[in-house]
Order: C-alpha cells, then sequence, then structure tokens
C-alpha cells in the first residue's frame, strides 16, 4: 500500500554557518531510510504519534499551519490491525535526519493534494519546520525537506533555496561518514555555539575563515574543483580542531589530530557534532578512515 521511501539526509557543508547567515548545502543519503508499513504488531511509538497528532491538531487550530492535514485518519490507522508503522533504518541521535524522514513521510501521505501544488521549497520549508519542531522544540525544517524532495538544496546566504542536481560523483566518492560509536543532542550544541559568538575572537575568526571556507568548499564541489575542495575542506578542519573542539568526541581527537598532519584525507562535522557521524573528506583516492561509510 505504501510503496514511497524517504531518504536520511546528510549536511554536508554549512554546520552552524546557517546560524550566522551563512551558506549550507544538504543532501539526501538513501544508504539509510523509513518508509510506513502495517504491521500487526503493537506500534512502539503509537503514544507518541498520537501525542503528535494532538500537538499538529492543536496548530492547525492557531492557523499556524497552511496545510489540513487528514489528523483523524492518522489516528485510526495507527489504532487499527495491522496497525501503521514508520519503518526506518536511520540512527536516532547521529545526524542523519531521522524525525526528519517521518515528518517527510507524513506530509507527503497525509497532507491535503489540493494544497500541497504550487508551493515553493521554502513555503514548505517553513511547514515541515512546525511538523518537526514537536520532536525538537524548534527546527530549521530542513532534515525533513530533503527527505520529501529527494534532491540536493542549497541554502544561500540570503536565505533562498536552491533545488540542485547530484554533484559531481568522482568528488562524492570522496566523502564517507565516520561512526563516533555515541549519540547526541543538538539542542546544548547550539547553545555552546551561540554562547560561542559572544566572543570577539571567535565571531572574528568564524566570520574571516569559516564562513568563506564553506562558501568556497560549496562552489568547488559543484564545479567539480578537487584542489580548491580539498584546500577549503582542509580550512574548515582546522578551524574546528582549534575552536569548536568540545564537539568533537574524546575518541576522535587522535585521529583529527593524525588528519591534519598527514594528506590522506579531512575530517569535519556532520552537523551539531558531538557524537553521531562526522564526515570525512579523502584527500587521496584510497585513503578513507576505517569502517568509514562512503556516500555513494
Amino acid at each position: 500500500m505504501y510503496s514511497s521511501t524517504y531518504p536520511a539526509k546528510v549536511l554536508l557543508f554549512g554546520e552552524y554557518a546557517i546560524l550566522r547567515s551563512g551558506a549550507s548545502l544538504a543532501l539526501p543519503f538513501g544508504k539509510y531510510s523509513g518508509r510506513w508499513v502495517e504491521q500487526p504488531t503493537p506500534n512502539p511509538h503509537q503514544e507518541q504519534l498520537l501525542r503528535w497528532a494532538d500537538y499538529l491538531e492543536a496548530k492547525q487550530a492557531e492557523g499556524l499551519l497552511r496545510h489540513k492535514y487528514r489528523l483523524t485518519a492518522f489516528r485510526q490507522m495507527l489504532g487499527k490491525q495491522p496497525a501503521l508503522h514508520f519503518q526506518s533504518n536511520i540512527p536516532t541521535g547521529y545526524g542523519l535526519g531521522s524525525s526528519g524522514a517521518l515528518c517527510a513521510a507524513f506530509y507527503d501521505t497525509f497532507a491535503s493534494r489540493e494544497q500541497k501544488t504550487n508551493n515553493s521549497p521554502l513555503q514548505i520549508r517553513e511547514e515541515l519546520a512546525i511538523l518537526e519542531s514537536f520532536f525538537h522544540g524548534q527546527s530549521s525544517g530542513m532534515d525533513p525537506l530533503i527527505s520529501l524532495l529527494q534532491q540536493p538544496v542549497l541554502r544561500e546566504e540570503n536565505g533562498i533555496l536552491r533545488l540542485l542536481q547530484p554533484p559531481p560523483t568522482a568528488l562524492l566518492r570522496r566523502f564517507s561518514l565516520l561512526n563516533s560509536g555515541q549519540t547526541r543532542k543538538t539542542g546544548p550544541l547550539v547553545q555552546l555555539f551561540l554562547k560561542k559568538c559572544l566572543s570577539s575572537s571567535f565571531l572574528q575568526a568564524l566570520e574571516r575563515q569559516f564562513l568563506p571556507a564553506t562558501r568556497q568548499a560549496i562552489d568547488a564541489l559543484l564545479k567539480g574543483d578537487q584542489k580548491h575542495l580539498a584546500k577549503a575542506v582542509t580550512a574548515i578542519s582546522l578551524f574546528q580542531w582549534q575552536h569548536l573542539r568540545e564537539m568533537i568526541p574524546q575518541n576522535l581527537h587522535d585521529l583529527w589530530e593524525t588528519s591534519l598532519a598527514e594528506n590522506e584525507y579531512r575530517l569535519k562535522l556532520c552537523g551539531a557534532g558531538g557524537g553521531g557521524f562526522f564526515l570525512a573528506y579523502s584527500l587521496s583516492d584510497d585513503k578513507t578512515p576505517e569502517s568509514a561509510i562512503t556516500l555513494i
């Protein structure tokens, strides 16, 4: 009955940059995904999903949601036998958009078809941000947007969203995900970053080093410019090691330091950091961290 799948997402560039009006680039990651299924076993998340339906009903009554949702049908399908489940292998707390995939699936299945037509990516993102706010307290809407559209999305410095074709395969092959082996919560990490921004020296380094390097990395990737991409990723990795070390788990410190000293690969945050997955970019075709998962 339900044939659509909703992929995870990877924030390739732009971690924390979005909080300072910087550019970001995210893309779908099909090695992890979720989909609706009907199963006879009890739904372990039924209570949470029913609370979500109540939350959305309240937001709808307040006029905060652009669309009308079939919430009665959603509740009925959760409670019937076989019951509706969101079956997903996207790890929770790893920065790959597990709740985003769920929100994308809900929007795609339970929003009015007529109301969804002719919406811009920005309008869809704003709607999805409200759906996901139940799970995080606040959401940019970007994770569910990537999962829903299943296309790379570039957020420009002025907030405009651009849907892109996949970046050059030869360069995407150089990216892999390194599992830190621990989960994380985004909220406290964001608060830590905002606290750091109260320091004029940190803010100066951020605006002179990190934000330009992020923009340069995005532009180089989209142009297929391997030389400048490697240079920009190196600058990002060094900045994060020097200024955001609290967001790098202790078990990755030696590896990170070694990666900066050698010319095999570079490491960077994948989203908020603190745990979950981290990104590795290979400077050499056959050099990746052990056990890393390639993006393609």
